[in-house]
């Protein structure tokens, strides 16, 4: 899970350097890949602090 968010979040790094590289123009790209990173880290913080199961239990029904 760890090497997944990790791959996600350099990814994204990745693709936005070569998005300011080339100059392109894509609607919304830099807040996509924002979003994608964010939201990977706070995955693997989560898994890593254990809080996931508290979060998942949560939403199993009784």
């Amino acid at each position: 899970m760890f090497k997944t968010c990790g791959i996600l979040v350099w990814s994204a790094i990745l693709s936005l350097a070569i998005y300011f590289y080339f100059d392109w123009n894509i609607d919304n790209f830099v807040f996509w890949m924002e979003t994608l990173a964010i939201m990977s880290f706070g995955i693997s913080w989560l898994v890593k602090g254990e809080a996931m199961e508290d979060i998942m239990g949560l939403f199993r029904k009784p």
